[in-house]
């Protein structure tokens, strides 16, 4: 069920939280200033955000070692920001989700508001520990996500959607693209997604669950076999 307070079932134009996997959407965008000349991969984050407050680390972590997943910053995406609570996350000043989704015609991608989903979007359902047994009553997730995704994840997308992402790939649509072949997941509390392309048999594989991981990869394990 996509909604079920309201009744209303999960379908394949269905929008979910994608967690982690808009994090792929966020390179690419880097990676396609980088091709403009308007950033290099391996200057420091001082060069491009000055005002950093960890000065020490501006000065040594290159752009390209976050990207990467390699600076040794630490972080807490899912904190509560000092004197205010997870719903007054809602926007990155220069987010500019275009550079992505249009090229692709993903038309039903968006970083949405969590107390203004618009129809036929799922609703997270968590049972806050992973595997826990089935007597554990799910809840809504909505306490545990900020106000709006932002470019490290929780940005919406369909299995259509996800499946023209990876088409635009495979046709050099998207400048600075990842290659076509890609196999990226996330997830966290009621959200889990999983997208791989290029598989053998010439298949791509998108799962999208409003329930907590694995559940995605239950239903992809089988598939991909």
């Amino acid at each position: 069920m996509a909604n079920r307070e309201a009744a209303v079932p999960n379908e394949v134009e269905t929008a979910f939280n994608i967690g982690s996997i808009n994090k792929v959407f966020t390179l690419i965008a880097i990676r396609q200033l980088a091709l403009a000349g308007k950033l290099e991969l391996d200057s420091t984050l001082s060069r491009y955000w000055p005002d950093y407050p960890i000065q020490e680390v501006a000065r040594k972590v290159t752009v390209r070692q976050l990207l990467q997943h390699r600076s040794g910053i630490g972080d807490n995406i899912f904190g509560e920001p000092a004197g205010g609570t997870r719903k007054t996350l809602r926007r990155l000043s220069d987010f500019l989700p275009l550079f992505v989704y249009e090229p692709a015609g993903m038309t039903r991608t968006a970083h949405y508001a969590v107390d203004s989903l618009p129809p036929n979007t799922a609703i997270g359902y968590t049972r806050r520990e992973q595997d826990a047994p089935d007597s554990v009553p799910r809840h809504l997730n909505t306490a545990l996500l900020p106000g709006r995704g932002s470019s490290t994840g929780g940005g919406y997308s369909t299995a259509h959607d996800l499946l023209r992402f990876v088409q635009a790939l495979r046709e050099a649509k998207i400048p600075g693209g990842v290659p076509a072949g890609l196999g990226v997941a996330g997830g966290t509390g009621g959200i889990n997604a999983i997208v791989e392309g290029e598989l053998p048999g010439g298949y791509d594989l998108t799962v999208l669950i409003n329930l907590d991981p694995p559940t995605a990869e239950r239903v992809a394990r089988p598939v991909r076999g």
